[in-house]
């Protein structure tokens, strides 16, 4: 019997956010050309491609909704304990200064099963301390006061020497610099496709 490929509700919200990442790549490319042409412009794209951002964080709700809500008609009630493969997997820290970046990006790993730690400005003491540690980080590369490679440098040497990390940033330059580092395990550039990047974290955190 034929596999049902009809796609679902799931699907239809997956392409949708994945059309929004391509629109938002498309704004920061546009920026880049029209900075050397007129000023105004870039703005106006610098404004639009915020507002795509806020219609992406408005889908991957809406993304959660459906997953939970598909989980609470499939799973049967487990009283007060639940079974080892719905408590909270390992824990990611996302550290980022942009306040609706961390929003989005913890939502969508506690999606996926991760406990996640959000940070928007980082003390090096306060995730060296942490116990048990985490399994993966998620590094900004352009964060006040210390770059992403300047922080990775510091968890290299901090016992962390293995643990895998992922740098991010909206600049090709610093994702090209921090390549060249090897420090990091990837290095994606913003506006990520969340679908590649959830699919990096679950290859190097599971």
């Amino acid at each position: 019997m034929d596999e049902d490929r009809t796609p679902t509700t799931g699907n239809y919200i997956a392409m949708l956010q994945t059309t929004i990442v391509m629109a938002e790549r498309c704004c920061v490319e546009a920026q880049e050309l029209a900075t050397r042409e007129s000023g105004w412009l870039a703005l106006e794209l610098q404004a639009i491609q915020r507002d795509l951002f806020h219609v992406e964080k408005r889908v991957i709700d809406a993304r959660r909704s459906y997953v939970e809500r598909q989980h609470e008609d499939r799973a049967p009630d487990y009283g007060e304990r639940a079974p080892a493969h719905l408590v909270p997997g390992p824990q990611i820290v996302v550290i980022d200064d942009e306040p609706t970046v961390l929003e989005v990006l913890q939502d969508l790993f506690e999606m996926e099963g991760f406990s996640v730690l959000s940070m928007d400005h980082v003390e090096d003491g306060e995730i060296v301390r942490q116990a048990p540690p985490p399994a993966m980080f998620l590094i900004d590369l352009m964060l006040p006061g210390i770059s992403g490679v300047e922080l990775a440098q510091t968890f290299r040497t901090s016992g962390f020497g293995s643990t895998p990390m992922i740098g991010m940033s909206a600049s090709k330059f610093m994702v090209d610099s921090a390549i060249q580092t090897h420090l990091f395990d990837a290095v994606v550039l913003k506006p990520f496709d969340v679908n590649n990047l959830v699919s990096l974290v679950k290859r190097y955190a599971a």
